[in-house]
């Protein structure tokens, strides 16, 4: 499980991510396969993340989708900061992780 925290959030979100990767960061080889990036939290969404949550006003009250998806944390800190709505997508595969992430932080 790996974590997200930032003063301007209500709480800490935990996501599930494919077992096995150190320190909660992606590695493409560390799948090997193509179609399994979503199974991580990469840094780029740790950034976007952060980025949203320094910035709660570009989130709050709007509707924001997420395409490829993956863990959902760029999503899930959305809903955590106010927005309307959010939609969360990716391939048909990853969506048991993305779905279990959700509840993990409802």
């Amino acid at each position: 499980v790996v974590h997200f925290e930032h003063p301007a959030l209500p709480g800490r979100l935990s996501l599930d991510q494919l077992p096995g990767v150190e320190g909660g960061l992606a590695r493409k080889e560390a799948a090997g396969r193509d179609d399994s990036t979503g199974f991580f939290v990469w840094p780029a969404a740790r950034a976007l993340s952060a980025y949203l949550a320094a910035h709660p006003e570009l989130i709050k009250g709007r509707r924001v989708v997420e395409l490829g998806a993956g863990a959902g944390l760029a999503g899930l800190t959305s809903a955590a900061l106010g927005a309307a709505e959010v939609v969360l997508t990716d391939l048909a595969g990853t969506m048991p992780l993305l779905q279990r992430n959700v509840d993990l932080n409802a």
